[in-house]
């Protein structure tokens, strides 16, 4: 078990003196702080323990672990299972907007009010719990009370010690695996392929898209050690034409999602429109309307290791015909950004870096390392140029989505 920890003055269990949602969302956010990342689950098999293991009552659960790729598999799994008509349950993170994001019902967040008294519920236990911990089992509850046709469980870090790999999935998928989170998961992707696959059980066949020989093999070895198939997808000839997500490597992910269908035995109405794919921030185009008097294009893509930037500037490119576009990003401080800057460097026109959080790389760190960038600060108008594409961390794309709403729409 490995725990890293932020702060040192843990609190052994959290006190709620007020449930509703306003007071949860701050004692979440403290949690942050105070606990970091636990990555194992002993915490979670106690604290299982005494809710009544609610896990173990869900319905049949698809289990999503991956580097790149995780929510467009999963945005593309909902979007056709709602499309033929069955219920949906979907847990992912991290949120955009709000915490009410990773926990939904057919596309609906969880209430603030049903937020509000899951949060309780689940800090009463007698367990020092992470931010994540508690979401976990909170999404667990809700979906063994609502009961939908069927669970999509994102992991939230690597996936065998992650909080979610207590579940019995009917499926196990794996998204493409690269570098990233290397402190935690292993430094080659051999290591890190390791950890994924520790989601892949018995009784359980598990599918997965091209990968990386050494990656594939140790997936291979695997769900050859469980006795179960591993099954290899293939890239989908065409998009759903409604969808969202447009980005020619998407067709990876959706080619994904349908051999999960496939192998779910779930029958797809055709021909497949794709109108309930939802996933904003990744590869999302805002186009100014014309009324605008701002007739830039944006474009916005949560690429945040060495593969998602990679990809991003390909389909820049090869796609959209952009060349050395207008860069605005940001960083948590506890990204190794080391060989994402050059990607950066090396493609955009001008680079502008903010230091969003106070957990941000700071600018002056960006700058040693690529002398051209400029510091852009929350507030400012955004850089001039035609095309401008916002990228980092999650949670600097939320803080820009929330300051500029206006701007970047829905």
């Amino acid at each position: 078990m490995i725990r890293i920890i932020y702060c040192y003055n843990i609190v052994m269990n959290i006190n709620v003196k007020q449930s509703d949602y306003r007071g949860a969302i701050q004692q979440l956010e403290k949690t942050v702080y105070r606990r970091g990342i636990n990555y194992g689950l002993d915490h979670v098999r106690a604290a299982l323990g005494q809710l009544d293991h609610p896990h173990i009552g869900l319905p049949p659960t698809i289990h999503v672990a991956g580097t790149n790729g995780k929510g467009s598999t999963i945005a593309f799994l909902e979007g056709l299972l709602l499309e033929n008509g069955y219920s949906v349950g979907k847990y992912t993170s991290p949120h955009i907007e709000t915490y009410r994001e990773r926990i939904q019902y057919n596309q609906r967040q969880i209430s603030a009010r049903q937020f509000a008294a899951l949060f309780t519920k689940v800090s009463l236990v007698d367990v020092p719990l992470t931010e994540f911990e508690q979401l976990t089992l909170m999404a667990f509850c809700f979906f063994q009370d609502k009961q939908p046709d069927f669970v999509l469980l994102e992991t939230g870090l690597g996936g065998r010690l992650d909080a979610t790999n207590v579940v019995s999935p009917c499926l196990s998928i794996i998204t493409s695996i690269s570098t990233d989170h290397e402190v935690i998961l292993g430094d080659s992707l051999a290591k890190i392929a390791v950890e994924k696959a520790g989601i892949i059980k018995a009784n359980t066949p598990a599918i997965t898209c091209p990968q990386e020989a050494d990656v594939y093999q140790v997936l291979k070895q695997k769900a050859d050690a469980v006795e179960v198939p591993l099954i290899l997808a293939e890239k989908a000839n065409k998009l759903p034409p409604e969808s969202p997500l447009q980005a020619a490597y998407q067709a990876i992910n959706y080619g994904v999602a349908l051999a999960a269908l496939k192998q779910l035995k779930v029958g797809l109405k055709l021909p497949v429109v794709g109108r309930q794919v939802a996933h904003w921030g990744r590869f999302t185009v805002i186009k100014p309307s014309e009324k605008a008097s701002d007739q830039r294009k944006i474009i916005i893509d949560v690429a945040h290791n060495k593969q998602g930037v990679s990809v991003l500037f390909e389909t820049l490119i090869n796609q959209y015909n952009v060349l050395n576009p207008i860069i605005l990003c940001g960083f948590f401080n506890q990204k190794n950004v080391s060989d994402i800057l050059p990607i950066i460097d090396q493609h955009a026109g001008k680079f502008y870096y903010c230091e969003f959080s106070k957990r941000a790389h700071r600018w002056d760190t960006i700058k040693k390392s690529v002398p051209k960038s400029m510091q852009w600060q929350l507030g400012d108008q955004f850089p001039p140029g035609e095309v401008i594409v916002m990228t980092g961390s999650h949670y600097f794309i939320s803080v820009l989505k929330k300051r500029y709403a206006g701007l970047l729409g829905s």
